[in-house]
Protein backbone atom coordinates (compact mmCIF):
# COMPACT_ATOMS: atom_id res chain seq x y z
CA UNK A 1 0.00 0.00 0.00
CA UNK A 2 1.40 3.14 -0.92
CA UNK A 3 1.59 5.66 1.84
CA UNK A 4 -0.04 9.24 1.49
CA UNK A 5 3.10 11.32 0.57
CA UNK A 6 5.49 8.13 -0.49
CA UNK A 7 8.07 8.98 -3.23
CA UNK A 8 7.24 13.11 -2.68
CA UNK A 9 9.68 15.65 -2.11
CA UNK A 10 9.24 17.62 0.37
CA UNK A 11 7.06 21.27 -0.53
CA UNK A 12 8.98 23.54 2.09
CA UNK A 13 7.52 26.29 -0.16
CA UNK A 14 8.80 29.49 0.13
CA UNK A 15 6.98 30.74 -3.20
CA UNK A 16 3.47 31.17 -1.76
CA UNK A 17 1.92 34.43 -1.01
CA UNK A 18 -0.22 34.31 1.51
CA UNK A 19 -1.03 37.98 1.77
CA UNK A 20 1.24 38.22 5.38
CA UNK A 21 3.49 41.07 5.39
CA UNK A 22 5.98 41.01 8.08
CA UNK A 23 6.56 38.18 10.35
CA UNK A 24 5.09 38.04 13.93
CA UNK A 25 6.64 39.09 16.67
CA UNK A 26 7.20 35.60 19.49
CA UNK A 27 5.70 34.98 22.87
CA UNK A 28 9.13 34.90 24.10
CA UNK A 29 9.27 31.19 25.13
CA UNK A 30 10.29 27.86 23.99
CA UNK A 31 8.75 24.49 24.44
CA UNK A 32 8.36 21.09 22.43
CA UNK A 33 5.63 20.11 21.20
CA UNK A 34 4.33 16.49 22.99
CA UNK A 35 2.12 14.25 21.18
CA UNK A 36 0.03 11.27 22.54
CA UNK A 37 -2.54 9.25 21.19
CA UNK A 38 -5.48 7.64 23.21
CA UNK A 39 -3.52 9.55 26.52
CA UNK A 40 -0.51 7.17 25.54
CA UNK A 41 2.88 9.48 24.76
CA UNK A 42 4.11 8.60 21.35
CA UNK A 43 6.73 11.57 21.09
CA UNK A 44 6.91 14.76 20.35
CA UNK A 45 7.48 16.79 16.85
CA UNK A 46 10.24 16.37 14.34
CA UNK A 47 11.31 15.97 11.27
CA UNK A 48 12.28 12.53 9.35
CA UNK A 49 13.38 12.63 5.37
CA UNK A 50 12.47 16.21 5.22
CA UNK A 51 8.45 15.66 6.53
CA UNK A 52 7.40 16.50 10.43
CA UNK A 53 6.81 13.03 12.19
CA UNK A 54 6.67 11.78 15.24
CA UNK A 55 10.08 11.34 16.84
CA UNK A 56 11.63 10.66 20.28
CA UNK A 57 12.56 13.77 23.39
CA UNK A 58 16.28 14.15 21.82
CA UNK A 59 15.29 14.95 18.31
CA UNK A 60 12.62 16.83 19.04
CA UNK A 61 12.22 20.67 17.35
CA UNK A 62 11.99 23.24 19.87
CA UNK A 63 9.63 25.94 18.28
CA UNK A 64 8.40 29.62 19.60
CA UNK A 65 4.51 30.41 19.09
CA UNK A 66 4.08 33.47 17.42
CA UNK A 67 0.45 35.52 17.10
CA UNK A 68 -0.08 37.22 13.59
CA UNK A 69 -3.84 38.67 12.89
CA UNK A 70 -5.31 36.42 15.93
CA UNK A 71 -3.70 33.01 14.05
CA UNK A 72 -0.94 31.45 16.00
CA UNK A 73 1.95 30.41 14.09
CA UNK A 74 4.30 27.90 15.55
CA UNK A 75 8.44 28.39 14.49
CA UNK A 76 11.45 26.39 14.75
CA UNK A 77 13.35 28.49 17.86
CA UNK A 78 16.65 26.39 17.07
CA UNK A 79 18.78 24.13 14.81
CA UNK A 80 18.74 23.29 11.24
CA UNK A 81 15.25 23.92 10.46
CA UNK A 82 15.30 27.79 12.38
CA UNK A 83 13.23 30.11 11.20
CA UNK A 84 10.36 27.92 9.37
CA UNK A 85 6.89 27.32 10.41
CA UNK A 86 4.87 24.59 10.98
CA UNK A 87 2.35 24.04 8.11
CA UNK A 88 0.62 22.15 6.16
CA UNK A 89 1.18 21.09 2.36
CA UNK A 90 -1.08 20.88 -0.25
CA UNK A 91 -1.11 17.09 0.18
CA UNK A 92 -1.93 17.76 3.88
CA UNK A 93 1.22 16.69 5.08
CA UNK A 94 2.88 18.72 8.00
CA UNK A 95 6.14 20.30 7.47
CA UNK A 96 8.30 22.92 7.96
CA UNK A 97 7.68 26.70 5.75
CA UNK A 98 8.75 30.05 5.43
CA UNK A 99 6.47 32.84 6.24
CA UNK A 100 5.39 33.40 3.12
CA UNK A 101 3.96 29.74 3.51
CA UNK A 102 3.28 29.57 6.47
CA UNK A 103 0.05 28.39 7.75
CA UNK A 104 -1.72 28.95 11.05
CA UNK A 105 -3.07 26.56 14.03
CA UNK A 106 -5.78 26.44 16.50
CA UNK A 107 -6.02 24.72 19.86
CA UNK A 108 -9.51 22.93 20.73
CA UNK A 109 -9.11 21.01 23.54
CA UNK A 110 -5.94 18.68 23.37
CA UNK A 111 -6.31 18.46 19.65
CA UNK A 112 -4.12 21.17 17.14
CA UNK A 113 -6.18 22.15 14.45
CA UNK A 114 -4.74 23.49 11.09
CA UNK A 115 -6.15 26.88 9.59
CA UNK A 116 -5.27 25.70 6.17
CA UNK A 117 -7.89 22.54 5.94
CA UNK A 118 -9.77 22.84 9.26
CA UNK A 119 -8.42 19.36 10.21
CA UNK A 120 -6.20 17.79 13.20
CA UNK A 121 -2.54 17.01 14.04
CA UNK A 122 -2.28 13.58 13.11
CA UNK A 123 0.09 10.58 11.95
CA UNK A 124 -0.85 8.21 9.57
CA UNK A 125 -0.84 5.06 11.91
CA UNK A 126 1.19 4.35 14.55
CA UNK A 127 3.52 2.38 12.64
CA UNK A 128 4.30 5.18 10.16
CA UNK A 129 4.94 8.35 12.17
CA UNK A 130 5.11 10.78 9.48
CA UNK A 131 2.41 14.16 10.53
CA UNK A 132 -0.39 14.91 8.53
CA UNK A 133 -3.32 17.32 9.27
CA UNK A 134 -6.21 14.98 8.42
CA UNK A 135 -8.86 13.88 10.91
CA UNK A 136 -9.42 10.46 9.10
CA UNK A 137 -5.61 9.50 10.33
CA UNK A 138 -4.81 8.99 13.97
CA UNK A 139 -5.21 12.19 15.49
CA UNK A 140 -3.04 13.38 18.09
CA UNK A 141 -3.56 14.96 21.26
CA UNK A 142 -0.81 17.86 21.81
CA UNK A 143 0.46 18.94 25.12
CA UNK A 144 1.90 23.09 24.61
CA UNK A 145 1.89 26.59 26.35
CA UNK A 146 -1.24 28.14 26.47
CA UNK A 147 -0.63 31.42 24.26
Amino acid sequence: MTKPHENRQAEFSNDVDNGKLAEPTSSGSTFYIKLASNGTPVGYVGVKNGWCAVVDEGSALEFEAYVYDDVTYYKVASGSYAGKYLSVSKHDAVGLYRWHGATGWSKSGDDLVSKYNNQKLSMYSTDYEYLYAWNDYTVLSVSLPST
